[in-house]
């Protein structure tokens, strides 16, 4: 655990490891051409609004490490780097692009939410829905 006393260390890594049931990581530090003890892997939330997404093996992260060992520290996030550009290289659009090719956009210029999905998609509601618009097109 990093304390108010601990000198801390920025490192960059590569996963090697990830547990889905407890959002822990394993950091591979090519300068230290070691792998890193289990990693609690920083979230935007995890009290009543569970922030839940999942790192993958390989994938390039920054950690901030206590003192200059690999025992304690925190993955703060994965990073783009040359070989890994972001899906979409626009500051006004948020994307979130998965490996089979499923994208969710949203361009704050346009106002324009997009979905693709590469599969079915599933609605699920304890209550009613309802669509409004000014024109809604089925097919």
């Amino acid at each position: 655990m990093i304390t108010n006393e601990s000198p801390c260390v920025l490192r960059t890594g590569k996963v090697t490891d990830f547990d889905a049931k407890t959002l822990r990581a394993r950091v591979l530090f090519p300068d230290l051409a070691v792998v890193s003890h289990w990693l609690p892997v920083m979230k935007i939330n995890s009290l009543n609004t569970k922030d839940t997404s999942y790192l993958d093996e390989g994938e390039h992260v920054i950690c901030l490490m206590s003192g200059t060992g690999i025992e304690a520290g925190y993955v703060l996030g994965a990073i783009f780097d040359d070989k890994n550009l972001p899906a979409i290289q626009n500051k006004d659009i948020r994307s979130v692009k998965f490996d089979d090719g499923t994208t969710i956009t949203y361009n704050r210029n346009t106002h324009k939410l997009t979905v693709n999905v590469s599969g079915d998609i599933e609605v699920v509601a304890e209550g009613h829905i309802k669509f409004t618009a000014e024109r809604i097109d089925l097919n």
